[in-house]
């Protein structure tokens, strides 16, 4: 059990630099309960990925000064802000090595991965054109959906990388070429949440999260409907719209 995370905000949903730095924090010390070994974070900006990963709870990583930083970068941007996060339980890779944690970053894409691939090690072997660099098991999410996007839909990828893999898992990914966000799970473990103006999306693992976060940001912020992504289902967003 991990926590995954982040948002979309859009310049026209009136939410201030300030208020998205809290939330993106508020997102990690509430996350931090699914899983305290390790925690990292990316962002995209300018069709280039930014990922900070550590060997330590997100407390701990939100005190530091390159999470500040890159966190107050993220969220002054003047169009949209887009990051996800990720704090840690760790099953395959000893987190003091710190490629074997999250968001893992291949072909162009940084993934969070909640849940866990049980059929890993046989999907390298039938899949594995490309050398694993990680001991994790959510390495073969981003090389699998590459492997299947080339020279076909993002749709035709998306659907072959959940039929292969088994196991409980929910996503979160960003990517350099393209200005969207995926959301997608096979088990459930996403809820979603909007501003009032419906001009942005703020995504956690569990409903209870999100419920203790709209009570800290408040319910004139945040709508109070919380939308839940249904096993086997998928989002993707336009962070520009």
């Amino acid at each position: 059990m991990c926590g995954i995370f982040g948002f979309v905000i859009h310049e026209a949903s009136g939410i201030s630099p300030d208020i998205r730095d809290k939330i993106m924090n508020n997102l990690y010390t509430l996350s931090e309960s699914r899983g305290s070994e390790a925690s990292g974070f990316a962002f995209e900006y300018e069709n280039k990925i930014n990922v900070y990963r550590t060997p330590e709870a997100a407390s701990e990583l939100i005190k530091t000064e390159i999470y500040k930083n890159s966190i107050s970068g993220l969220c002054r941007n003047p169009i949209y802000s887009m990051g996800i996060g990720h704090s840690r339980l760790v099953t395959d890779g000893e987190e003091y090595n710190n490629a074997n944690n999250q968001p893992v970053i291949k072909n162009g894409m940084a993934v969070v991965h909640n849940g866990i691939v049980v059929n890993a090690s046989k999907l390298w072997d039938k899949f594995g054109k490309e050398s694993r660099k990680t001991e994790l098991d959510s390495e073969i999410i981003p090389t699998l959906f590459s492997s299947f996007k080339e020279n076909n839909s993002f749709d035709y990828a998306l659907d072959q990388l959940f039929k292969e893999i088994y196991g409980m898992s929910s996503i979160a990914v960003v990517f350099e070429e393209l200005e969207n966000l995926l959301l997608a799970t096979n088990n459930g473990s996403i809820y979603y949440t909007s501003d009032n103006s419906n001009k942005s999306l703020i995504f956690c693992s569990e409903r209870q999260i999100m419920l203790d976060l709209i009570d800290i940001i408040g319910s004139d912020i945040l709508s109070p409907k919380i939308e839940h992504l249904y096993p086997n289902s998928a989002i993707l967003i336009n962070v520009k719209t």
